[in-house]
Parts: structure tokens; sequence; C-alpha cells
């Protein structure tokens, strides 16, 4: 396996922000969320971020020009390997406790609308139809 395009594509998806934030942030959350209903499977993890590398190894090759080239130029075994040291990666960021804050909150979001603002709407449609 080239080390050297394995570190070269690694170094590109961490350090490209609109890859982070539209691949990297909510894979995160998707796996938070599997490990808070106990569900989280590491094989699994490693195909969720196969996405996050494939889409890295696109943004690259089209980025210095190979865009046709890119499964070429990083070879499936070497986006898989890839995909496996993110997976690594962040279990061990979870056992170091990075992601307690984001665990130990619930965003749970009800299913009532705010009733306030339901009756000012009410009283505006009394206010329209009295005028």
């Amino acid at each position: 396996m080239d080390d050297h395009a394995l570190t070269e594509l690694h170094l590109y998806a961490e350090n490209n922000g609109e890859l982070y934030r539209q691949r990297r942030i909510p894979i995160e959350k998707n796996l938070l969320q599997k490990v808070k209903k106990g569900t989280y499977d590491s094989a699994l993890a490693a195909k969720l971020w196969l996405y996050y590398v494939d889409d890295a190894a696109k943004r690259y090759a089209k980025d210095f020009d190979h865009e046709k080239n890119w499964s070429k130029l990083f070879p499936k075994t070497l986006r898989m390997e890839l995909a496996k040291d993110f997976a690594k990666e962040f279990e061990v960021a979870l056992k170091a406790g990075e992601f307690d804050a984001q665990l130990a909150t619930s965003k749970k979001k009800s299913s009532k609308k705010n009733p306030a603002k339901k009756a000012s709407k009410k009283t505006a449609k009394r206010r329209s139809i009295r005028i």
C-alpha cells in the first residue's frame, strides 16, 4: 500500500473545512446516536467512514486536476484502510471522553407547538375579522 497517498488523503480530509461540515459532523452525530442507543458496530462504522473518505478522494482529485482518475489515484483498499483508521480514531476519542458533552445532552423535541404562538395567531385572526 502507498503510505504517501494514504497520508496525503488523510491530511486532505482532516483539513478541508467544507468536507468537515458537510460529511464529518453528520457522520459523528450519526455514530453518537448509535452509541446512545447501544447499536454501535465498528465494522459498520468503518463502512460509514468510507463515504467520508470517498468524498475526500473525489474532492482531492478535483482540486488537483485528476477528476476522472480519483479511484485510480486512491485505490479501494487504500480508501478502506483509511476509513478503518477514521473509525478507530473515533472510538479512541469516544473512550477518551471527547464526546461526553454530546452524549450527555438529550435533544428531544416536543411534538406540541408553542401555545403562546398559537393563541396569538388566533387572536390576530379574530382581530382581522372584526375590523
